[in-house]
């Protein structure tokens, strides 16, 4: 995921790869660099929402382990 969104910013905005990963590495959200293309706001659009999904499928995952331990010991 990081790769793909790395290389597609790289690409449709024309950004060095230094800022692409600061970009996706945590300093999102500042306003520092943001998509000024159609092409790249429509897939921010996207990554966000994918992104999202994948970060709540792993919630649910530790979700799902977590309570069948709790299920396994409790009397």
């Amino acid at each position: 995921m990081i790769l793909a969104g790395s290389t597609t910013y790289h690409y449709l905005e024309d950004w060095s790869w230094i800022e692409v990963n600061l970009l996706l590495c945590g300093c999102a959200g500042f306003g520092d660099f943001a998509p000024q293309t159609d092409a790249g706001k429509i897939f921010t659009t996207f990554y966000i929402i994918v992104g999202t999904g994948i970060i709540l499928s792993f919630i649910n995952t530790l979700y799902e382990h977590y309570n069948g331990q709790y299920e396994k010991i409790k009397p």
